[in-house]
């Protein structure tokens, strides 16, 4: 995925806001993830927002 190695920060724009509800890697899960985590393999990231919302946040995470 596009997504890995990369932080939120890179990740969020204006054009493609990602609301981020919880986070968990290696199994522990936090509810807010700092906006510099880089992500990693295996990261697991629960999206919130309208159908419209989680499609772009999702097809930028995934494609760039």
């Amino acid at each position: 995925a596009y997504a890995i190695g990369h932080t939120l920060e890179e990740l969020i724009t204006e054009d493609t806001p990602i609301n981020v509800s919880s986070f968990t890697r290696q199994g522990f899960k936090c509810e807010q993830i700092a906006s510099h985590t880089v992500l990693q393999p295996g990261d697991i990231l629960v999206l919130e927002g309208t159908n419209e919302e989680i499609y772009n946040a999702e097809e930028r995470l995934l494609q760039g």
